[in-house]
């Protein structure tokens, strides 16, 4: 009876943990494209490419200052209150050592991306150091707990006052603070926010026991946190450095629209797996159909939003930013193949470090970094933002395979039976994508206004649909079943 009992609690929670941290990206992301068009269509790619710099600066001493704390104690068992003070303490420290480091190395940034205007806004942007590290520790308990309602507030909060800040200021200024302010005003709020809907108040403490016994699992999160930073973000430095503010600008709207609606299912999922594969650590059986399960679902909406990116870039460039932005329509249409392996990638990180292995997850970090390095400076030098898109996408695509097997055999999955669970989803956005092609020439003639990209849209994931309920009948009937048993509170 406990345990059924115990299954019951995990059940409900994961339920509402979904919805909760579905309803936060939704929100968190609609306010985002929101935010990005009228942004874009206010400033200047020069003004985002600038704030690119600064962001770039800060990711940096982020990294290679990561303590990797929250994750030890999500993955931790038990009641982790005893480690909370020595957390948010260390934590702390570190924000206020990295703000006041990041201050004065601002001028090498400056030098360092030839642009000295960016002089300023890193030194400004470091306020968030404080900002993150001050906020109340214990918000690490609403992914432990499965609460993840009170993380939807916590995490639209900041949202919300970052979209209106950087809003109203982008129409008074015209220029990079805007963006500099948005994103300083979004982490103080919540940093503020977690303090009032959470009563436990940190206190200034060290207990270098527990700090060590935090630091043994952390030490190769840091070290895997370090090689993903170079290995997200190594593209970037290259088009700052090599090409300009402007192009950087360019790339990241670039990488932003093409990465973010293929990724936003991963993240969602991922946020819900981590702790949920850690609660079930041992019992394999249920592992591995939970893990498979999710990449079902997972390829499911991957595979059609990358498509109608792909297809549909140029219109959507058109219609919501304008022509100045019409040279991220290439690489949008690269990178939103990178988006499509990264979200299923993603699936796997979670069971990684919920069965305790992070140094697997370090290993290939660093294998796909010397990948993306080595074919970096070339394509960019010579294909400039486009040759940068193709670095990333074959840099990545290289490790993928390896690490999808790698993750397979930790429980004991073969395979090609994870293979299997792609293969509706990918001959379904294939159809999609031809039939899209077939109206958008056909019928509309290559003449896309708003209402005919709606269209389109619409004929895509209507085709897509179809093909699916075609192809997948026994797996839809046996999620009608899955449900029921979440219902009847069995996992």
């Amino acid at each position: 009876m406990g345990l059924l009992y115990q299954e019951t609690t995990l059940s409900e929670k994961a339920v509402r943990g979904g919805f909760w941290v579905f309803a936060a990206r939704i929100f968190d992301r609609l306010f985002g494209i929101i935010s990005k068009v009228i942004l874009a269509r206010l400033l200047a790619p020069n003004d985002f490419g600038l704030m690119g710099i600064a962001l770039l600066a800060l990711g940096i001493f982020e990294s290679f200052s990561k303590t990797g704390f929250q994750a030890a104690l999500v993955q931790k068992k038990g009641r982790i209150d005893e480690y909370l003070d020595t957390a948010w303490t260390l934590q702390a420290i570190r924000g206020v050592v990295l703000f006041a480091t990041l201050f004065f190395a601002a001028p090498f940034f400056g030098a360092f991306f030839k642009t000295p205007l960016a002089v300023n806004i890193v030194r400004v942007i470091g306020l968030a150091f404080l900002f993150e590290n001050l906020t109340n520790i214990k918000v690490v308990l609403f992914s432990k707990e499965l609460e993840f309602n009170k993380q939807f507030f916590y995490q639209i909060s900041g949202t919300i006052a970052n979209l209106v800040t950087a809003i109203f200021l982008a129409f008074t200024t015209r220029s990079v603070w805007a963006l500099a302010c948005g994103f300083l005003m979004g982490h103080f709020v919540r940093c503020i926010i977690s303090y009032s809907i959470i009563a436990y108040r940190p206190r200034f403490k060290i207990d270098w026991d527990k700090g060590k016994e935090l630091f043994n699992f952390g030490r190769w999160v840091f070290t895997s946190t370090i090689l993903m930073f170079f290995a997200s973000q190594g593209d970037d430095i290259f088009v700052g450095r090599i090409i300009s503010a402007t192009a950087l600008g360019f790339y990241q709207m670039a990488y932003y629209i093409s990465n973010t609606p293929a990724t936003e299912l991963a993240h969602v999922i991922s946020t819900i797996a981590f702790p949920l594969y850690s609660k079930l650590q041992g019992e394999f059986k249920r592992l591995q159909r939970a893990f498979l399960i999710i990449v079902k679902l997972t390829a499911l909406i991957s595979f059609p939003l990358a498509g109608i990116i792909f297809m549909l870039a140029p219109d959507l460039i058109q219609i919501f930013l304008g022509e100045k932005w019409l040279p991220v329509i290439t690489p949008i249409q690269i990178l939103c193949i990178f988006g499509l392996l990264r979200a299923n990638a993603a699936t796997g990180g979670p069971l990684v470090l919920s069965l305790g292995k992070p140094k697997i997850q370090t290993v290939f970090s660093f294998i796909h970094i010397v990948i993306l390095f080595s074919i970096l400076y070339p394509l960019t030098v010579k294909y400039g933002i486009e040759g940068t898109s193709m670095a990333v996408v074959i840099a990545f695509a290289a490790i993928f395979i390896p690490g999808t097997i790698v993750n397979c055999r930790l429980i004991g999955v073969k395979f090609l039976k994870w293979l299997q669970h792609l293969i509706s989803s990918a001959v379904g956005c294939l159809i999609m994508m031809g039939n899209i092609y077939v109206f958008k020439w056909r019928v509309f003639h290559g003449n896309i206004h708003w209402m005919a990209l709606i269209g389109l849209i619409l004929v895509g994931l209507l085709t897509y649909l179809i093909t699916i309920i075609f192809l997948e009948r026994k797996f839809i009937k046996n999620l009608r079943e899955i449900l029921r048993e979440i219902k009847s509170q069995r996992f």
